[in-house]
């Protein structure tokens, strides 16, 4: 994810549709500007929609399967 203010322990949602992906939370990591949060995740990102909550914004993307995707929060 890229954005403001991003620490190791910033809550993050990401779901597809109303089922809930598992983060990889011993793994999260967070660059030293607070610009850029990497979020491993426990299931596999497949295609299809996806929603991304961190705080009170919420984003949309479009899941690929086997592509790494950025997102601006």
């Amino acid at each position: 994810l890229t954005g403001t203010n991003f620490t190791k322990d910033t809550a993050v949602t990401v779901k597809r549709g109303n089922t809930a992906v598992s983060i990889d939370t011993a793994n999260v990591s967070a660059s030293s500007d607070g610009k850029t949060l990497i979020l491993p995740t426990k299931n596999i990102i497949t295609a299809g929609e996806y929603t991304v909550t961190v705080g009170d914004k919420t984003v949309n993307f479009t899941g690929e399967t086997n592509k790494i995707t950025t997102i601006d929060v």
